[in-house]
């Protein structure tokens, strides 16, 4: 696909350092997880990591 997080973030409609935050594994709210989902068009759950213990 060959996007940068700038644009990314532009097609999301999200802020580039929360787009940066996401492919650093950092915690993002889940509005923003499911848009970066859907324009890279990946089903949410299956790359879905929760930090929950049991």
């Amino acid at each position: 696909m060959g996007l940068t997080y700038s644009k990314l973030a532009e097609i999301a409609l999200l802020h580039p350092y929360t787009v940066k935050r996401f492919f650093a594994g950092k915690k993002i709210d889940i509005s923003s997880y499911l848009s970066i989902c859907n324009v890279l068009g990946l089903e949410p759950k299956d790359i879905f990591i929760s930090d929950a213990t049991e």
